[in-house]
């Protein structure tokens, strides 16, 4: 998102107060850390900028939400691996030694069973970030 763009929704939300979220599709920048981090800078200017904004980071590489964990208050993650990788046989699993989530193929488990301990597993991994207080690298 350029500067430009940036000030015009700025000012589009502060003249529409009763909007209160916003949507960001990150699923094409999710590779590249430079877009990533041009995202971190739109959140951080968003939640400065517009006050009780809530955002949410729709397709965002689940790794990089540590990235963002300092505007926790005002973010929110809309995640489908889960359900995706349930629907491949992809059973996913949460490393508490290493603060990661696994991912084995081939399960024989049912897709909603896979998907109910797929999204567990993301759930733990969340509140691994959030409880260790994991901040951006400057």
């Amino acid at each position: 998102m350029t500067s430009f763009h940036l000030r015009n929704y700025i000012e589009y939300f502060r003249t529409n107060p009763t909007i209160r979220t916003v949507i960001i599709n990150c699923t094409l920048q999710r590779k590249d850390p430079e877009e990533v981090k041009s995202i971190l800078e739109t959140v951080s200017c968003l939640t400065e900028e517009i006050e009780d904004l809530h955002i949410i980071l729709q397709g965002l590489d689940i790794r990089d939400i540590r990235l963002f964990s300092q505007y926790d208050q005002n973010l929110h993650y809309a995640v489908s691996t889960p359900f995706y990788n349930a629907l491949f046989h992809r059973q996913n699993t949460f490393d508490d030694e290493h603060g990661e989530i696994l991912s084995v193929m081939g399960s024989s488990e049912s897709k909603e069973k896979l998907a109910i301990g797929n999204v567990d597993a993301y759930l733990k991994y969340f509140s691994y970030v959030a409880s260790n207080s994991v901040r951006p690298i400057q």
